[in-house]
């Protein structure tokens, strides 16, 4: 009896080693089932962090991103570019500090915080270094996750002011010009309706006084069309 009773400790006890091992080898491979999909979900991640960041940098104009506590999260190259301020300098510090300059922002950061509305700002003048901008800048309200914040866009227009005050300058002088050509052309014709009856008056005038005055404006007014032509 003691020996079967062995003999049936020994197999239950082998049985249930077996069965130990053999969940211990499934939590095993559904740990590591778990663990690469958590992997493969994490590289997925971030890839989209990087496509994502990808974008922002791509982009032709300053981005940078605060939190509710206006601390910065997000700056781009165009950013590093106009600022001469990199990234590892700049995230995690309040914006208004960073940049005092751009301080005139703060209420409509606020507002754009506290209410979840785009708020847009033209043709504002930024001084970065020695160098002025003129910039439009539009705010756009921030949500991740139960965070709040906003999106600073920054668009330089400084050559494109230039570009319109040029171009104004240039119908403004077009508009001279024919004004110019306009009064030039009628008083061409006065000119011609005085020399007209001037040199009329010399043929049938002899009185030597008078001819002289006549030969006097039938001059000056042939000066005149003379100037008007050049």
């Amino acid at each position: 009896d003691y020996a079967s009773d062995g003999v049936i400790s020994m197999a239950f006890i082998i049985f249930f080693s077996l069965y130990l091992f053999r969940m211990s080898d499934q939590a095993l491979n559904a740990m590591q089932v778990q663990l690469s999909e958590r992997i493969r979900a994490e590289a997925s991640l971030e890839e989209f962090r990087l496509f994502l960041s990808s974008i922002i940098n791509s982009m032709p104009s300053m981005i940078i991103g605060i939190d509710q506590k206006q601390s910065i999260v997000i700056w781009n190259q165009e950013t590093t570019r106009v600022t001469t301020v990199f990234q590892d300098d700049a995230l995690g510090k309040k914006i208004f500090k960073v940049f005092p300059q751009l301080e005139f922002l703060h209420e409509s950061v606020k507002y754009v915080i506290q209410n979840s509305q785009i708020s847009h700002l033209y043709k504002q003048v930024c001084a970065w270094g020695n160098k002025e901008f003129i910039m439009d800048v539009t705010i756009y309200p921030l949500l991740y996750g139960s965070t709040e914040g906003a999106v600073l866009r920054m668009d330089d227009i400084s050559e494109q002011i230039e570009m319109e005050k040029k171009m104004h300058q240039s119908e403004k002088m077009a508009l001279v010009g024919q004004v110019a050509g306009t009064i030039s052309h009628d008083f061409n014709n006065v000119l011609g309706i005085i020399m007209g009856n001037a040199e009329l008056s010399l043929l049938d005038c002899e009185d030597r006084p008078i001819r002289k005055n006549l030969e006097l404006i039938l001059d000056q007014t042939l000066k005149g069309k003379n100037l008007t032509r050049n």
